[in-house]
């Protein structure tokens, strides 16, 4: 008889798991969040948990943005505030330190300098 392969969780699925129970506003440190991603997924290399790619208000090129898992809000110097997904969020999004667009009660609105994969 043939074993089916257990499909293996995605960085996003364990990411929404080990954050679910993670109160909204909650401020984390770089460290404390590879530390628990790390934590509860021993197989995850420290080097693959970016919080920086999880965020609302920064973006990167390398990242398709529109179809990334958002959970947190950069604040700078590694702090990170849990805000969850599908958060109503409102702010700014930089690209490099400069603004490229901007959440308005959670709709995205893109800037003419946005950053798009090439």
């Amino acid at each position: 008889m043939f074993r089916v392969a257990e499909k293996k969780p995605t960085i996003e699925e364990k990411f929404r798991a080990v954050f679910s129970h993670v109160a909204i506003g909650t401020v984390l440190s770089t460290s404390e969040i590879v530390a628990k991603v790390v934590k509860a997924y021993p197989d995850v290399s420290e080097n693959s948990v970016l919080p920086a790619d999880r965020c609302y208000n920064i973006t990167n090129a390398g990242l398709a943005y529109d179809h990334s898992f958002r959970i947190f809000e950069y604040r700078g110097r590694s702090s990170y505030r849990y805000l969850g997904e599908n958060y109503p969020y409102c702010g700014k999004v930089t690209w490099k330190d400069e603004p490229c667009g901007s959440w308005t009660d959670g709709v995205l609105e893109k800037g003419e300098n946005w950053p798009y994969r090439k």
